[in-house]
């Protein structure tokens, strides 16, 4: 299961603190408050713009994704992050665009 920003809800080491995916919980993701947010931006951002998930955005990834960081990761952690989520959600819209492939 990947949420929006393609990080997977499967085996996630936060699950005690964790109220669900980000579906579940509409965006009020678990880290959202050590960031001062209430909801995800990218959550946000998707569903206003109606679509699944930051994947089928021509701008992925965005100013959101590098503006929303771990503070204990280096940059370098950072940008491996989100070009990991990132392929994984254009992974994902090209099986879901050519399901026979």
């Amino acid at each position: 299961m990947l949420s929006v920003c393609g990080a997977s809800c499967d085996g996630c080491a936060h699950v005690a603190e964790c109220g669900g995916t980000c579906e579940e919980t509409q965006g009020r993701v678990f880290w959202a408050k050590y960031l001062n947010l209430e909801v995800c931006p990218l959550y946000q951002c998707v569903r206003e713009h109606g679509y699944k998930d930051c994947g089928d955005c021509a701008k992925l990834p965005c100013e959101t994704w590098f503006a929303i960081r771990d503070p204990a990761a280096t940059d370098e952690q950072h940008r491996k992050s989100i070009d990991d989520h990132a392929a994984k959600l254009r992974s994902a819209r090209f099986r879901r665009e050519n399901p026979t492939v």
